[in-house]
Order: structure tokens, then C-alpha cells, then sequence
């Protein structure tokens, strides 16, 4: 996925279903939450936006979706581009 710098990057899952599903997100391999993804924001389907793309925002990010019994883990590689 390539992104640029300064606008608005979006990782985009739309994962839908009952029992909701749960997801939890990773950047190299690092748990993103409040503490350490305050730059993210998380959506109610499950994407990943981030509202001013940086260059240190490249690199490879990892969702992993609960649903009930059944689980999946998505792995995305993103890249930036520009100043």
C-alpha cells in the first residue's frame, strides 16, 4: 500500500459480521494502542486511518481479526512516498 506524505493514509478492512468482530493492530511487529499509536485513529469497521502520513509511518502492519470462534490476521506493507 503506498501512502504520501502529509494527506491522509486509510488501511481499509471492512470486516463485518455477528458477533462484531475484535481487531488488534501491530506496526513491526509492536502492539499500536492509546500509549504508542496516538497518531492513528482506529475505525468502527476495523481500518486503520492516519490523519498526516509521515515518512516514519512506512513499514509493515499486521490485523488481527476475532470473530467468535474464528480468527485472522492480515498483513499490509506500507510504503510513503514524498517529502
Amino acid at each position: 500500500m503506498l501512502f504520501r506524505s502529509n494527506k491522509k493514509g486509510k488501511i481499509f478492512l471492512g470486516a463485518t459480521g455477528y458477533p462484531l468482530p475484535q481487531y488488534k493492530w501491530k506496526k513491526n511487529g509492536l502492539d499500536l494502542d492509546a500509549e504508542n499509536g496516538g497518531q492513528f485513529n482506529w475505525l468502527s469497521d476495523g481500518s486503520l486511518e492516519i490523519p498526516l502520513v509521515k515518512l516514519s509511518d512506512a513499514g509493515k502492519y499486521e490485523c488481527h481479526i476475532s470473530q467468535g470462534y474464528r480468527s485472522r490476521s492480515i498483513l499490509i506493507q506500507v510504503s510513503v512516498v514524498g517529502k
